[in-house]
């Protein structure tokens, strides 16, 4: 049984991959479009559309994650019985599914919706951008769990150099306080993570970002 629902998990992820891939080419993550708003020449008024478009699918996307999260755990520790119940398996199997597919039309609309604010010349900016430049490295993350974590991978060994952590509160504006430890931060205190990396962290941080950049935009207290 165990052999059947992991191989119906790697089918199923593949579907994922593909359905990404076959799109994605087409439509650009916040971030991105964001991070180059001088170079596609974003006016004020579509940099705030794109802001507000994120900001209304933020909740409802980390409500839906929340919920994978824990059919996701509650399936993998129903996978290490040594009897596993057939029925509970298959029914959390389906429930992972359905968020899934929930998650993957949120997004889509999210990233329509992106798409819609800009021209056809901007646009065609991006995908150029996308293709030539180190944006595509370029990721944006959020703590999404009911029980929060810090989880920060592909930054660099231990012993190597570590990113440059930015400090945003709720309205947007950069904190300069130095006293701000990321060692020390409560994960409930964090509304979203953004990394950058490559040209996208330098061109907005200059050499303070050549170890890539992570924003951490902290909730409203």
């Amino acid at each position: 049984m165990k052999t059947v629902i992991f191989t119906i998990l790697y089918l199923l992820f593949g579907l994922v991959i593909w359905a990404q891939e076959s799109y994605q080419q087409q439509l650009f993550p916040t971030d991105q479009v964001l991070s180059n708003r001088t170079e596609i020449g974003l006016t004020d008024a579509q940099y705030e559309a794109v802001k507000n478009i994120y900001g209304d699918h933020i909740k409802p996307f980390s409500s839906l994650k929340s919920d994978l999260d824990k059919a996701q755990f509650a399936l993998k520790k129903e996978l290490e019985q040594s009897s596993i119940d057939e029925e509970k398996a298959s029914m959390l199997m389906e429930q992972i599914t359905q968020i899934e597919s929930k998650l993957k039309q949120l997004r889509m609309r999210m990233l329509v919706k992106v798409k819609n604010e800009l021209t056809p010349e901007q646009q065609q900016r991006l995908k150029v951008i996308a293709t030539t430049k180190e944006d595509a490295n370029a990721q944006f993350a959020t703590s999404l769990s009911k029980q929060p974590r810090i989880s920060i991978k592909g930054t660099g060994s231990k012993s190597g150099p570590r990113p440059m952590f930015v400090f945003f509160d709720s309205k947007g504006n950069r904190i300069l306080d130095t006293k701000i430890s990321i060692d020390d931060l409560n994960p409930n205190q964090i509304e979203s993570v953004t990394v950058l990396k490559g040209k996208s962290a330098q061109r907005l941080y200059g050499k303070e970002g050549k170890n890539g950049i992570i924003e951490i935009t902290l909730k409203a207290n």
